[in-house]
């Protein structure tokens, strides 16, 4: 990879087009990057400086799209740190004036209403608003899981994830979060220990206290 590409690509935040590309160097030598994994396709028309990761894929979609991507769903809540799922698609919203399409790799949701923040410089969804959609997308233990780690991250409390609850009422999977959103505890430190305290709890058990402390 020559000098300029790397210093087009150090501008741009590891992606560039292929027509960018094409002007600093050969179709030979674009080849080249290819093969050998320098350069990696990500979207259509849009590489990457070797292996992508989510944020690296969400910078090629701002630059294909011409503007910042906002998201949401699980991918709003692994920004805000309670992403409990690792998809391995991307959950974005269309920019203002753009229609994106649905790619491998990529879904693109309506959420006309949804309230919206700007995390890192990219908008999402609200943490409160995420933590609900993406609980109640989910089996019951996955859906306790997301709303501990949602309460341990800091980003958003109880009363706001109510507050989103009630704005999602009558969508799929509401009931089920509304009946689990007073079990969820911000101690619970990972998503088996979630799905373990709710087993207990489903089977007539004291509900477990967490990180509970034993001295010698």
């Amino acid at each position: 990879m020559n000098a300029d590409l790397e210093a087009l690509l150090d501008a741009q935040n590891g992606v560039a087009t292929s027509g960018q590309i094409l002007t600093l160097q050969s179709r030979r030598e674009f080849n080249d990057d290819l093969r050998t994994g320098a350069l990696q396709r990500i979207w259509q028309g849009i590489y990457s400086r070797g292996a992508p990761d989510d944020w690296t894929r969400l910078r090629g979609l701002d630059l294909s799209a011409g503007a910042v991507v906002p998201i949401c769903l699980c991918t709003a809540a692994a920004l805000y740190g309670f992403d409990t799922e690792n998809p391995k698609d991307l959950h974005v919203l269309n920019p203002p004036h753009h229609q994106l399409r649905n790619a491998d790799g990529l879904v693109v949701h309506r959420r006309d209403g949804a309230p919206m923040a700007e995390v890192r410089g990219r908008p999402a969804t609200t943490a409160a608003w995420t933590a609900i959609e993406v609980a109640r997308s989910l089996r019951r233990p996955r859906s306790l899981a997301t709303l501990d780690a949602a309460l341990r991250s800091g980003t958003c409390d109880r009363l706001e994830l109510a507050r989103a609850l009630t704005k999602q009422a009558g969508r799929r999977g509401v009931v089920v979060v509304r009946e689990l959103l007073p079990l969820a505890d911000p101690r619970a430190e990972s998503p088996m220990e979630s799905e373990a305290r709710l087993v207990i709890i489903d089977g007539g058990l004291p509900a477990p206290v967490l990180q509970y402390e034993l001295i010698d």
